[in-house]
């Protein structure tokens, strides 16, 4: 089989965002798809496949936790990926 086009750099996401009706099916950490995720132990929204996926997230992930279980919303992708942005800015 042959692929169109060369691929001549990757890069890892600065921030990302999983749309909601996919959250339990993708680590937050590495966005791999795997059976056995649990979720995170304060909000029970965010998932993770390990807790080195878990340690990874939570620099960006401790700051929309509170905001959770402070207002008892999670609100839609977009908003997320723009909270995401401001709270890797806060976190540098």
């Amino acid at each position: 089989m042959t692929l169109a086009g060369v691929v001549y750099m990757k890069e890892a996401s600065y921030v990302h965002s999983i749309s909601n009706s996919k959250l339990s099916k993708y680590c937050d950490g590495c966005l791999k798809s795997i059976p056995n995720l649990w979720s995170c132990s304060s909000c029970k929204i965010m998932m993770y496949c390990s807790r080195d996926c878990q340690r990874l997230m939570w620099r960006v992930h401790k700051l929309e936790c509170k905001q959770y279980i402070k207002y008892g919303r999670f609100p839609i992708a977009p908003v997320r990926l723009i909270l995401r942005i401001i709270s890797m800015q806060v976190c540098l």
